[in-house]
């Protein structure tokens, strides 16, 4: 219980722009790879 509350509390460390920002990119990757898989 203890080490999940440490794994929890580095992910609140992440600022909401920060998580964001890694939506964006993670979207940005999965339309490149449906781009690609089309061709």
């Amino acid at each position: 219980m203890i080490l999940r509350k440490e794994r929890w509390r580095k992910c609140t460390r992440f600022a909401p722009h920060q998580v964001m920002f890694w939506l964006l990119k993670a979207k940005r990757q999965s339309q490149l790879a449906q781009t690609v898989h089309k061709d």
